[in-house]
């Protein structure tokens, strides 16, 4: 493997959106959907835009948009304006459109998420095995979004910056197709993996951000599906039953089952 530089040939859309991530951040910030700070929330908003485009993942254009639209609020939120006369006063509170739309938007979810519920029965309850279960009874897991992963990627990614001592060893080049190999041989079917630990086992930074972004890929395919654990920040991650242990990216990036794996 030859010397990397701070890119990856990859990229992988991203499956949410600007409402979604602001959604995130009105929870994990534990404020009221219709008190939103807007002035932290935005600037939060913000550095998960660099973020992304550190990690060379796609940033669609309605995530400019509504960057736009959060900084002229925040400038409402500022300045003010004053009233003109013969027109009354100005709007009371211009965070009041956000807050519609994102009120919408969490209403949307609660129906997807309630009709994905209802198909899941009509197809059938698979129980796991006692053993699938062994270490985790008292574990209770909620499925994950983009935004959950990246925060607690990017919290092991700091952890692993500023435990750094010494001379640095220049980083190696790490493929995407290995990245999504090193997954695959880890993440076992009806066992879950700590994504913390997982990431730890890493050598450096280019490593697991290129693991990172096989992971995102692995998770648009289903072939792993990453849960929340009842501590609120803790990820862990199973391979989905079904899943071929053995995954093949092509020259746009988009991954499929390799024929070995098939055959």
């Amino acid at each position: 493997m030859t010397g990397s530089k701070n890119h990856y040939p990859v990229r992988v859309p991203i499956f949410e959106g600007p409402l979604d991530l602001l959604l995130h951040l009105v929870r994990v910030n534990a404020v009221d959907i219709t008190d939103i700070p807007i002035l932290e929330i935005t600037r939060q908003y913000e550095e998960y835009l660099d973020w992304m485009r550190e990690l060379n993942l796609e940033v669609a254009a309605d995530f400019l948009v509504m960057a736009a639209t959060l900084v002229y609020i925040k400038s409402c939120v500022l300045l003010p304006r004053e009233p003109v006369p013969g027109e009354g006063e100005p709007d009371q509170d211009p965070r009041l459109d956000l807050t519609r739309m994102l009120m919408e938007h969490q209403r949307f979810r609660e129906v997807m998420q309630e009709l994905r519920e209802r198909e899941t029965t009509q197809a059938g309850v698979r129980y796991r095995s006692a053993d699938a279960l062994e270490g985790f009874e008292q574990e209770f897991h909620l499925e994950v979004g983009l935004f959950d992963l990246l925060s607690a990627f990017q919290k092991v990614l700091q952890e692993k910056d500023e435990a750094k001592t010494g001379k640095e060893i220049p980083a190696e080049r790490f493929p995407l197709q290995e990245a999504v190999q090193w997954l695959l041989d880890r993440v076992e079917t009806g066992k879950q993996v700590g994504l913390a630990g997982l990431f730890r086992q890493l050598p450096g930074r280019f490593e697991m951000i290129a693991v990172f972004l096989g992971l995102l890929e692995l998770i648009r395919v289903r072939a792993i599906h990453a849960e929340q654990g009842n501590d609120g920040e803790s990820i862990l991650l199973r391979r989905q039953e079904g899943a071929p242990a053995k995954w093949t990216l092509n020259a746009a990036g988009a991954s499929r089952p390799s024929e070995e794996s098939i055959g």
